[in-house]
């Protein structure tokens, strides 16, 4: 990270295109200076990057990746409990198998292990492998699925069933192109879906596919479905973990995974500053910020803080401001945060969705600043120690004082 005179003049500034040290560390500067964060992970992490093989990244080392074709930061929350059973054997008879034959433990999955299964047509009519979910509530659940084409397989489609009612509330397609990377399309129903890999592991190139179903019911039969097109005879397809949920898994493995945390050291006492940062959205709802300044508890803070609905930006946890609920960001949008903290102790939040005009929300009540930051720590992607925000964070700057939010861009370097 190379000094200039911005970077001189602004008390932190965090940049993903440049935050990993010589040594490994993620780094920032401190009026220049160079400052390197803390990160920790209980455990080893594989996470997919763009065009990348596979990423494995062990304990302390943090993912820098890119999203949208933009280095960015990519931190994980603990994985939300996998509501299949037998996610990982396909032959087990939770698994429902209709003209598909199974055959277990043929390849080596993701993680290393022989655990991957071979799915195959019985007739020229395609099939299906089904699982039954119990979801909590209504509304938007989410699955992922991990396959590699096999033989002569062309597609396979993957679906979130409701049995009850039997509908596909989101069926997509993926299919194989030449260079052994699937394209998706939505057969039937709504929601999100995505595509990221390939995991490697010698010959083998698993795909994860992430999708999303909408207006799913939870208190009918529920199905997650792997299947194959009727035109499709005596096609295969390899298939490892199923994981389904209520909440949005994430953006890496989900077995095992555990929430990371990254905080670096913060010089200043409060003051009038101005905090900006830049994210892209991973998900539609979250358990984190992408920034905060405070210790590893829930007090003294002054931070933005994502609910699932709203952002907010905090002053000692005593008062709050909101942004404008109705412009909540959508899953790859590219999303800027600018909060204002006075002299007097009021907060300030304004966003902007896409490079689109800045959105201010009203200013706080006054609250009295206090004399020091506990610990006087600045915590990247995590709502203090606890679990991330699914955010790819690309930028965060704190600057002296009021600044607009083009100031913000220049001081911030974007």
């Amino acid at each position: 990270m190379n000094t200039n005179k911005k970077r001189v003049a602004v008390p932190f500034l965090f940049r993903a295109a440049d935050g990993l040290g010589a040594n490994g560390k993620l780094i920032a500067r401190s009026y220049g200076a160079e400052v390197e964060g803390v990160f920790t992970r209980a455990g080893v992490k594989q996470s997919p990057m763009t065009d990348a093989a596979e990423a494995v990244f062990p304990h302390s080392i943090p993912a820098l990746g890119a999203l949208n074709g933009v280095p960015a930061l990519l931190m994980d929350a603990a994985a939300p409990t996998n509501l299949v059973a037998n996610a990982s054997d396909f032959s087990n008879v939770s698994w429902a198998k209709n003209s598909v034959n199974v055959s277990a433990n043929t390849t080596v999955a993701p993680d290393g292990t022989t655990t991957a299964d071979t799915l195959t047509t019985a007739t020229a009519f395609g099939g299906t492998v089904a699982g039954g979910v119990a979801f909590t509530g209504n509304g938007t659940k989410w699955a992922v699925f991990y396959v590699k084409a096999s033989g002569t397989a062309a597609s396979v489609d993957l679906t979130i069933y409701d049995d009850t009612d039997t509908v596909q509330r989101h069926q997509v397609r993926a299919t194989w192109a030449a260079s052994g990377v699937p394209t998706l399309a939505t057969n039937n129903g709504t929601g999100h879906k995505s595509v990221s890999g390939p995991f490697v592991r010698g010959a083998d190139r698993f795909y994860r596919v992430l999708m999303s179903a909408d207006n799913v019911v939870a208190a009918n039969t529920n199905q997650v479905v792997l299947g194959f097109p009727s035109n499709a005879p005596t096609a295969a397809v390899i298939a490892w973990q199923v994981f389904a949920s209520d909440t949005l898994p994430g953006s890496a493995i989900e077995v095992g995974r555990v929430a990371d945390t990254l905080y670096f050291p913060f010089a200043l006492v409060p003051q009038a500053i101005t905090v900006y940062s830049r994210t892209i959205k991973q998900g539609t709802t979250a358990n984190g910020g992408p920034w905060g300044i405070s210790n590893a508890g829930t007090t003294d803070a002054f931070f933005l803080f994502d609910t699932g609905s709203l952002f907010r930006a905090f002053h000692r946890r005593a008062t709050d401001v909101l942004s404008d609920a109705a412009a909540y960001p959508a899953f790859g949008d590219t999303v800027e945060h600018r909060a204002v903290l006075s002299a007097t102790g009021t907060v300030t939040l304004g966003q902007s969705i896409n490079a689109a005009t800045e959105a201010v929300a009203a200013t706080s009540a006054a609250l009295a600043l206090i004399s020091a930051w506990t610990q006087q720590r600045i915590w990247i992607g995590s709502y203090y120690a606890l679990g991330p925000a699914n955010v790819g964070i690309t930028h965060v700057c704190v600057a002296l004082g009021t600044k607009t939010l083009a100031e913000m861009r220049v001081l911030a370097e974007v």
